[in-house]
């Protein structure tokens, strides 16, 4: 993959994601969630569209700032316990 050696030279965190990237994947949506109360309704739009003739993969990033208040982190850690039940 091209972007091996930057990512191993610059990684701050360990991998989030232990499964393998299939060889036939073809179409990956990034969606950053920053305080984003309908991101499940996002999703089931995404999954209840016409499907594609590719093989895609959906990552939802979610993340606040240093300076995000408590709330809105709560509300992040919140909604990626939401996002693990719906998956």
């Amino acid at each position: 993959m091209f972007a091996d050696r930057y990512i191993q030279k610059n990684a701050v965190y360990p991998a989030f994601i232990d499964a393998g990237v299939s060889s036939l994947l073809s179409v990956i949506v990034m969606i950053p969630c920053l305080n984003e109360p309908e991101i499940i309704q996002t999703l089931e739009s995404l999954w209840s569209a016409d499907p594609v003739d590719a093989h895609c993969e959906v990552i939802v990033a979610v993340n606040n700032s240093e300076n995000s208040t408590a709330a809105v982190k709560e509300f992040n850690r919140a909604t990626w316990r939401r996002l693990l039940d719906w998956n």
